[in-house]
């Protein structure tokens, strides 16, 4: 049965939540991408709760309209409303990191989760429906995991790209929304551990699907 392998969510988290994290070499990230200009719009509360190596550590949200009028600093919370929603840090630092959340909205109803877990470098089926689906995919931060790397999402056959046309490339402790048939993921890097048949390491991370937003 369905409900033996996806978790049924009618509580606990909202649909429209999840984590942000940039560094110095990957300064931008998506909230929201590969929706076109008539896609769905959500207002974001986001906030910046970690912030290393940054003598002033700043933001800005960048949207259809553009980049934002001022920067956010540590421990701040600011609304960015848009379609498809980047954040970049505008301060160097060997992390920055946070959580977006959007719960003024009916699509925060319910939903399914799984969990996924990939090889380094290779492409890893995460879902395959019959129709697009609205979906948060997360990749889970590393904890003693002996692994680092940066994450592709794949949806329908074409990698998520940036406004700049850039391919997302997305850190541990990352969300993003999206849509689509099909998603696959594919973290680029490396599991410093044996790798063995009893010892076999991964990326993992979870994705969650509205039930009642396909077509």
């Amino acid at each position: 049965m369905i409900a033996a392998v996806f978790a049924l969510m009618l509580q606990a988290e909202p649909f429209l939540s999840g984590g942000w994290a940039t560094d110095d070499a990957n300064p931008v990230t998506a909230v929201s991408a590969g929706f076109g200009s008539s896609g769905p719009k959500f207002i974001y509360t986001v906030n910046s709760t970690y912030m290393v190596d940054a003598l002033r550590p700043t933001w800005v949200g960048v949207t259809e309209r553009g980049t934002s009028r001022a920067a956010l600093f540590e421990g701040g919370r600011a609304h960015i409303e848009g379609v498809n929603v980047e954040l970049r840090q505008t301060a160097a630092g060997a992390s920055f990191q946070g959580q977006w959340q959007s719960t003024m909205t009916p699509l925060n109803a319910a939903y399914v989760k799984t969990d996924w877990s990939a090889a380094p470098n290779q492409d890893s089926l995460v879902a395959d429906w019959d129709k697009p689906h609205l979906f948060v995919i997360s990749y889970n931060k590393h904890i003693n995991s002996g692994c680092t790397g940066k994450m592709k999402v794949i949806v329908d056959g074409q990698p998520l790209k940036m406004r700049s046309g850039a391919e997302i490339n997305l850190l541990p402790g990352s969300s993003l929304l999206a849509k689509g048939t099909a998603v696959q993921v594919k973290v680029i890097g490396t599991c410093n551990l044996p790798d063995t048949p009893t010892n076999t390491p991964y990326f993992t991370g979870s994705l969650k699907a509205l039930i009642d937003t396909a077509g």
